[in-house]
């Protein structure tokens, strides 16, 4: 049951499927299982031509995933059928043809049929052979509950082993609650807001600085793991992850290099409350910076800098290397999503710049060769919050920003979105 709620989706197959099954795994608050599309009688008409689905189908298989978002996330499984005499139990699989253009409309459905959209929606069919499989459906909780499905206007919610209807007490409690977790991620954030004002003081001209910080904040309050660091070490499958980055299938050395010296330090880290901080701190000729990267048992994760101003006297700052930084905070993320049972995790990332009575000039490397020799001056600033969830896609978020970024100087983006891709470094 874990793999189901933690494994990445593309690879999860046919053995999670037989593993339920071996270990007669019942339905749950975040499990269910249907043996085929569902029909007021007979068959769906999906198993006629394969060219539409039943509305009866639809409404019943959106219903049961907004019970899931509405309550504590969860898995729809279609295709596996219940043992005959012990109901709600997995007992086999049973395919369901064309499995893959099924996932495909059903995608559609989803984007069109529920209100507000679900942001952590995963589909896949799980193939069992060329021509049919099984559908797997993942949700997250909802940071936008509650959700309705349209055609039936009934807003559900999973309740142990199957859902209700809510009524309309209960919905004004969720959205409540809803309210209640947003005002939650914006204290955290403040939060971080105070802690990188501490971090100037460790610099010689604090009044004269620059920083940044980008943070991620889990949208959900819960605790993901125990214990961060262990026997002098941060857990490997916590630490901040080494990727040489590529832009449009060109190496790009500027995206990672802002992180060279965290990289070295993957392997050693201090503890703190309920956390752990690596950090690289190197001072020259009265100039000091510090670049810094923490994570949190409850998935909280920022990598930041702050430098004196003198620094900036020397060498211009770099754009490539913030948006470096953000992708390497997006694969952290993705990291410990990875290696917690963290089924459907959304995070709100807030990215800051602080400029202290310096001007910083942005350098636009050879990638930006079109605005050379001309002034770009960045400004004391906090960016619009980003949303990154299962179903947001790093190049998608990585293109965002760096879009937001030219903006923030009064640059347009000429190019087309560019293609970001990763390859793991060891260590």
């Amino acid at each position: 049951m874990l793999n189901l709620l933690s494994k990445p989706i593309d690879e999860i197959s046919v053995e999670d499927l037989q593993e339920l099954i071996d270990q007669k795994v019942p339905e749950n608050e975040q499990l269910e299982y249907k043996s085929t599309l569902p029909s007021k009688r007979g068959k769906d008409i999906w198993f006629e031509d394969q060219t539409d689905i039943g509305t009866y189908a639809k409404t019943c298989i959106l219903e049961e995933v907004v019970a899931f978002a509405n309550a504590h996330g969860g898995v729809l499984i279609v295709g596996v059928e219940e043992l005959e005499n012990t109901k709600q139990i997995a007992g086999s699989i049973k395919e369901i043809p064309n499995c893959e253009d099924l996932v495909d409309r059903l995608k559609n459905t989803f984007r069109d049929s529920v209100e507000p959209a679900l942001s952590t929606l995963e589909v896949k069919c799980i193939q069992t052979n060329q021509e049919a499989g099984v559908l797997f459906v993942r949700v997250g909780k909802s940071l936008s509950a509650p959700h309705r499905v349209k055609t039936s206007k009934r807003c559900t919610i999973r309740r142990q082993d199957r859902k209700q209807e809510l009524s309309m007490l209960e919905i004004q409690e969720l959205t409540l609650n809803t309210t209640r977790g947003l005002e939650r991620i914006a204290k955290k954030l403040n939060d971080r807001k105070s802690r990188f004002e501490d971090e100037f003081s460790r610099l010689f001209h604090p009044n004269e600085a620059f920083g940044l910080r980008i943070t991620g904040v889990p949208v959900h309050d819960r605790q993901y793991v125990e214990r961060m660091v262990v026997n002098g070490f941060i857990d490997p499958r916590f630490s901040l992850p080494r990727f040489a980055i590529s832009q449009d299938s060109e190496p790009n050395p500027h995206l990672g290099y802002f992180l060279n010296e965290l990289n070295e330090l993957t392997g050693t880290s201090r503890p703190i409350l309920r956390g752990a901080r690596l950090e690289s701190y190197r001072t020259h000729d009265q100039v000091a910076h510090l670049k810094y990267g923490v994570v949190y048992c409850d998935g909280l994760i920022e990598l930041g800098f702050v430098a004196d101003g003198k620094l900036f006297s020397r060498s211009n700052f770099d754009p490539d290397w913030v948006i470096g930084l953000f992708a390497h905070l997006l694969k952290w993320i993705e990291k410990f999503r990875n290696n917690t049972a963290w089924i459907g995790a959304e995070h709100a990332i807030e990215v800051e710049f602080s400029v202290r009575n310096v001007t910083i000039n942005l350098d636009w490397n050879d990638w930006h060769s079109e605005l050379r020799d001309k002034d770009f001056i960045l400004k004391d600033l906090v960016f619009p919050t980003y949303t990154f969830g299962v179903n947001n896609d790093i190049d998608r978020l990585l293109n965002l920003f760096r879009r937001d970024l030219f903006n923030s100087v009064g640059r347009d983006v000429r190019e087309e979105d560019v293609c970001f891709t990763f390859e793991k470094l060891n260590g």
